[in-house]
């Protein structure tokens, strides 16, 4: 019970202290740095807060510098995937203190609130590290939401393949989060 609990006050911690107003802004021209390397920050918090139902919590600050995380999640072995928005997902491992970059993808459609976004990991992740993302693309004129699958094989995301293409996209309201089902299904918000 501890591990969930620490794992989802972990989750949220790290998104609200990395996300703030720019979420959904589009960076400046020339402002994105992909090959800068966060690392997880190892200095912890001692303050202990209460919630008004009796739920006692700790801040802790996990990563900064991430460009714009969208969607997080912890693998069976404790490692955590990160999505950034221009296109880049990140692998940290917070016991080595260390943050390698998986995956950038090419021809993401990083406007408004679109972009990299949805991340899950397949519920046989040990057997098979298949990582699935969804991600609003430049097609023609504009932009469509894609579904692709990736293994994972030693921290970086090879193997690309194309799910579901032409989800239709904007600079607003581009949905993105995706979970497996009890049912073995693939679901996705758009």
């Amino acid at each position: 019970m501890w591990t969930f609990v620490s794992g989802t006050i972990l989750s949220i911690v790290l998104v609200s202290q990395v996300v703030d107003a720019r979420a959904c802004q589009s960076p400046e021209p020339g402002s994105s740095n992909p090959t800068s390397n966060p690392v997880p920050n190892p200095v912890p918090s001692t303050a202990v807060l209460t919630t008004r139902d009796g739920v006692r919590f700790r801040v802790e600050t996990v990563m900064s510098d991430l460009e714009i995380p969208w969607s997080l999640t912890f693998a069976p072995d404790g490692r955590l995937f990160i999505t950034e928005r221009p296109g880049r997902v990140r692998i940290v491992n917070l016991s080595a203190l260390s943050s390698e970059l998986a995956l950038t993808l090419d021809g993401v459609y990083a406007q408004g609130e679109g972009g990299l976004l949805g991340l899950a990991l397949d519920p046989n992740f040990a057997q098979n590290n298949f990582v699935y993302l969804y991600y609003s693309a430049v097609a023609g004129g504009g932009a469509v939401n894609r579904i692709e699958r990736y293994r994972e094989v030693a921290g970086r995301l090879a193997e690309r393949v194309l799910l579901l293409d032409g989800i239709p996209a904007s600079t607003i309201h581009d949905g993105g989060r995706l979970k497996l089902g009890p049912d073995g299904f693939l679901y996705a918000t758009a």
